[in-house]
């Protein structure tokens, strides 16, 4: 297994999101942006962008090139960078407030970010030694992204009642309407290793884990919140029961949607 593709694989697209947002927010002369809300949200941003690259090369194509749509990433990458590096950061009524509870208390702080790294130690060892587990997972999300992966395509899919009554498609899912961020990422990494791993696929999870406390830590420090203020969010959500529960079973989607919708309406928040 190539497990330096699946490295790229996972972070690829991390670093192109991250980068589009932090040009994103220099040319639009925001200046309180904290480096963690470009970190976090900038997961989410990149997995959006590489499931956009890989319709359209399915569409295009009538397959999904990893060559092609790691070249789409890694040129949307270099254009964000160069953006982001000509782009101005003006001075202006977004200035950064100061820091509410002071900057005290670093042990207290780096306590938290330690109990917080154990809950991700522990979710990483979930998901590298638990299969895919049964029901959605099993049944839809995972189940069409390993269809995808050995056909090279991303397969449209009828529903078994459909599929019974004569559908001319060749694959049926229970949630056949389901959205397909999830299983193409799913693919993409099994694309990097060269082979299906009930495993390996389920990295970008780990991932989302860390983007989500790193989003909730940077809101709260853009918006004047001391570090142990700010750290103490991100370490509760980690270490919310369910919320553990869900980053652990490998191959569901309600994790995704914590990150796009939660995340996103601490966004709006601010926004308004």
């Amino acid at each position: 297994m190539n497990l330096i593709g699946l490295g790229w694989a996972v972070l690829a697209p991390w670093l192109a999101g991250a980068l589009c947002l932090l040009a994103a927010t220099r040319r639009a002369g925001i200046g309180n942006v904290h480096g963690a809300v470009i970190a976090g949200y900038g997961l989410f941003v990149g997995y959006q962008l590489l499931y956009g690259l890989m319709l359209l090369h399915d569409a295009l194509l009538g397959a999904v090139s990893f060559p092609l749509v790691s070249a789409g990433l890694a040129a949307i990458g270099m254009v964000a960078a160069l953006l982001a590096r000509r782009g101005s950061m003006r001075s202006d009524h977004t200035r950064a407030t100061p820091a509410v509870g002071g900057e005290k208390h670093p042990l207290a702080v780096w306590f938290l970010v330690g109990i917080a790294t154990a809950h991700l130690a522990f979710t990483a060892t979930e998901l590298l030694h638990l299969p895919v587990f049964p029901w959605d997972a099993w049944g839809s999300w995972m189940y069409r992204a390993k269809v995808w992966f050995f056909a090279g395509e991303l397969l449209p899919m009828a529903r078994p009642d459909e599929w019974l009554a004569g559908s001319l498609l060749t694959y049926n899912a229970t949630a056949a309407h389901y959205p397909g961020l999830v299983p193409a990422l799913a693919m993409w990494c099994a694309m990097a290793l060269g082979d299906w791993s009930e495993t390996l696929i389920n990295l970008p999870t780990l991932a989302c884990a860390v983007a989500l406390a790193l989003g909730l830590y940077g809101q709260c420090r853009s918006v004047g919140m001391s570090r142990l203020l700010a750290v103490l969010p991100a370490y509760a959500l980690l270490s919310i029961p369910l919320v553990g529960a869900h980053l652990s079973l490998g191959g569901y989607a309600d994790i995704w949607m914590a990150g796009f919708t939660g995340l996103g309406l601490v966004a709006l928040l601010r926004g308004v």
